[in-house]
């Protein structure tokens, strides 16, 4: 395999076409078990007899996903990308089986935990992958492409479940997903892109990082349970919170110029779009009596322009910290109008046209922040720094989707005017975000095997 500095600056070169292909075609796949898990659930349910119990097997992977995250990338750091893809597509055989054959709710409940470990592995496994093996300048664009892959599956990945379920059962909708991932995990296992090179022990220590993650999981997992007891949600935000500030790069929560603060700008956009959007199926059909039909097109709408915001930043070049700065103004201004929607006498158009501008700037500030997450961080730091990229956009839509939920069960949904607060209080989250991007002038990339230079 040729250094990464002398591959071809192209993703569909034959040096890196089965790398790439690889990498999208797990993503989608995972998109697309996401996208349709959460439409047999119910389903499935119900044929084991078990619906009370919906809420512990929805929130299982999220809690596996982020007690998780921190451990794969201290193993990533320590061992390379490897040995964490590959037992990642392993743990996500066994959990599809499992849930296939499950004959309970327990059983259930156990291999829906793996899934969110083997989420997690590939998630991180993959990030450092595409760090090692692609020059700086290619980044940007194959982040646009791991959000392209997210387009499809969200439009399609429903309708095929539940076609699939209705004509053959539910259990198809696990077992389908093994077979298709054998072709995009052959092409990755043998691109020669996860020969990883040698690796430095990481001296974090493994015990700490799972100890703080365990505790951050099941904050969150009270938190999403708490059904608007207050003296349940309060101590497990705090809980949270400090969980976050053990297991995120340390200055992240003080706003330290750098990496530190390019994950807190991440995850304060990212958890002021989560808390708005969630509630948008709802407010189209109790505010304007959207028909199911029309309460999902605000999801499609932000897949589509999540897609467009990622790829402008994927081929515009400049400054990086600017195009952050720059997607984070649009999520301003698109949460702000987004809070039209909340007004039953006016149109449902501006409040989607605001929302479309809302999608573009989540888009672009995501993808930027992985950009420059990844690039700023030494090659033995990419499986922490990637993690703590995933673990702060798991964990504010988990305390979004908790704080959100008890705010509906303790005040009731009033002809929107809650909607309007929520989104009021989201533009100010996400304002805060960008007031704290001003302070990110440069982000110091260290000369590393398989990295270049950032353009800033």
């Amino acid at each position: 395999m040729p250094a990464p500095t002398d591959l071809p600056p192209r993703l569909t070169s034959r040096a890196l076409l089965p790398l790439s292909i690889g990498v999208v075609g797990l993503v989608t796949l995972s998109a697309f078990v996401d996208r349709a898990v959460a439409t047999v659930l119910p389903t499935a349910l119900g044929d084991l007899g078990s619906v009370s119990s919906f809420g512990a097997v929805a929130a299982a992977p999220l809690a596996s996903y982020v007690a998780a995250l921190a451990v794969s990338g201290l193993w990533a750091d320590r061992l390379g990308p490897r040995p964490v893809v590959v037992t990642g597509l392993a743990a996500f055989v066994v959990a599809q089986v499992v849930t296939a054959t499950a004959q309970g709710v327990p059983v259930l409940v156990g291999s829906r935990l793996l899934s969110g470990v083997a989420e997690a592995l590939v998630d991180v496994g993959l990030t450092v992958l595409i760090a090692d093996v692609l020059p700086d300048e290619l980044l940007p664009r194959m982040y646009s492409l791991l959000s392209a892959a997210w387009v499809l599956p969200s439009v399609v990945g429903p309708v095929v479940a539940g076609a699939l379920t209705e004509h053959a059962g539910w259990r198809w909708v696990f077992v389908v997903p093994v077979v298709a991932a054998v072709p995009p995990a052959v092409l990755l296992l043998t691109s020669g892109g996860l020969r990883a090179p040698h690796r430095a022990p990481a001296p974090t220590s493994g015990r700490s990082a799972l100890t703080w993650s365990l505790v951050l999981a099941a904050a969150l997992t009270a938190a999403g349970l708490s059904r608007g007891r207050w003296l349940v949600l309060l101590p497990a935000v705090a809980l949270a919170l400090v969980g976050l500030w053990r297991v995120l790069p340390p200055g992240t929560l003080r706003l330290r110029p750098g990496v530190p603060l390019v994950v807190a700008v991440r995850g304060l956009g990212g958890t002021a779009f989560s808390a708005s959007t969630l509630w948008l199926p709802l407010v189209l059909t109790l505010v304007h009596g959207a028909t199911p039909t029309g309460a999902g097109v605000p999801l499609t709408v932000v897949g589509v322009f999540w897609f467009a915001g990622s790829w402008v930043q994927g081929h515009v070049g400049g400054s990086r910290p600017r195009m952050l700065r720059a997607g984070l103004a649009c999520l301003v201004v698109g949460l702000a109008g987004t809070g039209l929607l909340g007004f039953g006498s006016l149109p449902v158009w501006p409040g989607l046209v605001a929302l479309a501008v809302a999608g573009v700037g989540v888009g672009i500030t995501t993808a930027t922040s992985s950009v420059l997450i990844i690039s700023a961080s030494a090659m033995d730091e990419r499986g922490r720094a990637g993690a703590s990229a995933q673990l702060v956009s798991a964990a504010g839509i988990g305390l979004a989707t908790a704080v959100a939920g008890a705010a509906l069960a303790r005040t009731g949904f009033h002809g929107g005017a809650l909607f309007v607060w929520l989104s009021a209080a989201t533009t100010l989250l996400a304002l805060t975000g960008l007031l704290a991007a001003t302070r990110l002038r440069s982000v110091e990339v260290p000369v590393a095997p398989g990295g270049g230079s950032l353009p800033r």
